[in-house]
């Protein structure tokens, strides 16, 4: 519903309207939102799963051209760009980030609490904010047809780890922990 409201407010495709307020003017030349028109000129990774101990190729989906929320195809270093486009508020005000970045609350007044992945967090506005040797971790991930990504930000020590991959057998959150974890020592 998202790509849809977007496109009717804007008068543009989702894709356009990505491509226009936020790829371009962060200077995100390897991503695009895959829609049901051909993009040529992109090398987009082709996506695996190991079934009976072999890697098959499962790129193709008829789901794959569903975007809203979801379909954007990029790359770490655009990612990266986008990463610090929030500290620098090109993409969207500091007040704005956070709320995103705020644990919200059900009507009892506690927090929304939930297990993302195997790490107990409160969900923000579309982050997942938790709590790791008293510092604030902020992370969400992504998974579609054989592609997994995660993204962990700790902004005290603006530290970001952005992991990508192709295969639906990878544990992301995982991996992008270990960087986390790694980096703080």
């Amino acid at each position: 519903m998202l790509g849809q409201i977007i496109e009717r407010v804007s008068g543009q495709r989702y894709a356009e309207f990505l491509k226009e307020k936020i790829f371009d003017p962060l200077g995100m030349k390897e991503t695009l939102v895959l829609d049901e028109r051909k993009h040529s000129g992109h090398r987009l990774a082709l996506a695996y799963r190991k079934r009976n101990g072999r890697w098959e190729e499962i790129t193709y989906s008829s789901e794959n051209y569903e975007y809203g929320d979801g379909g954007v195809e990029s790359t770490g270093n655009d990612l990266f760009k986008w990463d610090r486009a929030l500290d620098t508020g090109k993409l969207v005000r500091r007040a704005a980030l956070d709320l995103a970045f705020t644990p919200g609350r059900i009507t009892n007044g506690k927090l929304f609490e939930t297990h993302f992945f195997e790490y107990p967090s409160a969900y923000g506005f579309g982050w997942f904010v938790s709590s790791e040797h008293d510092t604030v971790v902020i992370e969400h991930g992504g998974d579609w047809s054989g592609y997994r990504t995660h993204i962990i930000r700790v902004p005290s020590r603006q530290v970001t780890a952005i992991v990508l991959t192709n295969s639906s057998n990878n544990d992301v959150a995982r991996i992008a922990h270990r960087i986390i974890e790694i980096a703080g020592n």
